[in-house]
C-alpha cells in the first residue's frame, strides 16, 4: 500500500477510489450506527463468522435459515478469531446520502463481466486499495469487501437472499484461501463418502441431488458450489460444501411427492398445463430447507469424494439412460461443466480480488481430479435410474 493510500474517511472524497482503504470507506459509511446486542455465529469446521445487524427481523431469519450451522448469541460473548460482518439498512445506493457524498454512485462502478453463456447484467465493482465495493445493479444493494473489514448496505431486509449470499461468499474465499477448488456441482455423501454431480446450466443438478435425498442414508453437502482439497497422501479427495440452501424450479417440486406440497395449490393447475420444455426452463426459484423436508441431521460440512458424475443427457431424447468412465485429460470441453469462476466478492490469501474478465484454467481442475472418477451421463434424463442404478452404488460401495 503506497504512502498516499487514505485512511481519514473525511478526505475520500478528494481522492481516486484506488487510495482509499477499506476502513475508511467502511467508518464513512456507518457513522454512528448501533448494532443489536445479539450477533448471528456461524460455524463450519474451523471456519467462524460473527454477523452484527440493525435489523432484529432480519437477524431472526438469518437464524431460521442458517440453523443447521449458526446460533444467536450475545454480542459480547462471541468468541475470538470470529470474522465480523456488518449487515446495516439503508436506501439504494443511489438514494443513500453518505454514499453520493464520497461519490459512491451507481454510475462509478465497472460492470462485472458476466461468465460465458451468461449476458444478465447483475454486478458492478470499484476496486479500493486494499478492498472492494461491488453493487447489485437490479436491487440497490451494496457490500464492502475486505480481510478486515465487510459490510452489506442497503435494502437488506427487501433482499435477504443477497446477504445470504454474501455470507456464503465469505466462506468460500475462506475455503480457496486455503486451496479448496472451487467447483460448479452438488454432492450428496452417505456417511463419510460423498458423489458429486456436475452439469452445464440447467442441465438437472438439482432436481437429481433432492431426488437422492429420498433416501434416508443420504445427507446433502451441497447444492450449487463444491470446493475440492488437494488430494491427500493416498490421492483421496475432500470435497467440502457451502451452507447455502438448494434453490429449486417448479418442475422439480411438481414431479416430487415429497415437494409437490410446497408448492402455492392456486398454481399447481398452471404449472400442469406448461409444456414440459417450459417447465424445465422456468427460473421461478424456490428455497428448500433441508431439515423441514428431510428431518434434522441431513446435512453434512464435507465428505470424501468416491466420484464427479457430470450430467450430459438430453432432454427429449430417445437413446437409453448410459453412464460411462471417462478419462478426465482428455475430457477438457465436457470438465468445462465442472469448472466455476470465483465471482467479484472473492478476496485471495495474498489480499488481492480475481480480476474483472478473468477466463478459467481448466488445468487444476483437470490435475485435482486425475485420480478420481469421472462419469459422464448421456441419452434421455432420467433421474429415478439415474439415482436407484448408478449414484446409490456409488455411494454404497
Amino acid at each position: 500500500m503506497n504512502a498516499t493510500t487514505c485512511d481519514s474517511p473525511a478526505s475520500l472524497a478528494t481522492l481516486p477510489f484506488a487510495e482509499w482503504t477499506a476502513a475508511a470507506c467502511f467508518t464513512a459509511l456507518t457513522p454512528s450506527r448501533q448494532c443489536l446486542s445479539e450477533a448471528l455465529l456461524f460455524e463450519v469446521d474451523d471456519f467462524r463468522l460473527c454477523v452484527m445487524t440493525d435489523m432484529p427481523r432480519l437477524l431472526q431469519r438469518l437464524a431460521t435459515y442458517f440453523r443447521h450451522c449458526a446460533r444467536l448469541v450475545a454480542l459480547d460473548t462471541v468468541p475470538g478469531g470470529a470474522r465480523l460482518v456488518h449487515v446495516l439498512e439503508a436506501p439504494a445506493l443511489k438514494d443513500t446520502s453518505a454514499a453520493a457524498r464520497l461519490g459512491i454512485v451507481p454510475e462509478a462502478f465497472v460492470d462485472w463481466m458476466p461468465e460465458p453463456g451468461k449476458t444478465r447484467r447483475k454486478d458492478a465493482i470499484i476496486d479500493l486499495a486494499d478492498g472492494r465495493l461491488i453493487h447489485k445493479v437490479r436491487t440497490g444493494m451494496a457490500f464492502l469487501r475486505s480481510n478486515d473489514h465487510n459490510l452489506a448496505f442497503g435494502p437488506c431486509e427487501d433482499n435477504e437472499s443477497q446477504v445470504i449470499n454474501f455470507l456464503l461468499n465469505l466462506h468460500m474465499s475462506h475455503l480457496q484461501q486455503n486451496d479448496g477448488l472451487i467447483c460448479h456441482a452438488s454432492a450428496l455423501s452417505k456417511g463419510d463418502r460423498a458423489v458429486a454431480i456436475a452439469a452445464f446450466s440447467g442441465g438437472g443438478k438439482s432436481t437429481t441431488m433432492v431426488k437422492a435425498l429420498d433416501n434416508p442414508e443420504f445427507d446433502f453437502i451441497s447444492n450449487d458450489r463444491l470446493f475440492l482439497d488437494r488430494p491427500g497422501r493416498e490421492g483421496t479427495l475432500r470435497a467440502r460444501g457451502v451452507a447455502k440452501l438448494p434453490r429449486i424450479n417448479p418442475g422439480t417440486m411438481l414431479h416430487n411427492p415429497r415437494l409437490r406440497p410446497l408448492l402455492d395449490p392456486a398454481r399447481i393447475a398452471g404449472y400442469e398445463a406448461m409444456p414440459q420444455e417450459a417447465l424445465w426452463d422456468l427460473e421461478e426459484k424456490h428455497d428448500l430447507i433441508i431439515e423441514d423436508v428431510y428431518g434434522p441431521g441431513r446435512i453434512r460440512a464435507s465428505g470424501e469424494l468416491a466420484a464427479m458424475v457430470i450430467l450430459n443427457w438430453t432432454r427429449g431424447s430417445e437413446a437409453p439412460l448410459e453412464v460411462r468412465e471417462i478419462e478426465v485429460s482428455r475430457s477438457e470441453a465436457l470438465i468445462r461443466a465442472v469448472m466455476k469462476t470465483p465471482g467479484p466478492f472473492h478476496q485471495q490469501r495474498d489480499g488481492r480480488f480475481v480480476p474483472n474478465g478473468a477466463s478459467l484454467d481448466p488445468a487444476p481442475y483437470l490435475e485435482r481430479l486425475a485420480a478420481t472418477r469421472v462419469l459422464e451421463v448421456t441419452g434421455r434424463v432420467d433421474f429415478a435410474a439415474l439415482v436407484e442404478n448408478h449414484l446409490t452404488p456409488l455411494l454404497e460401495a
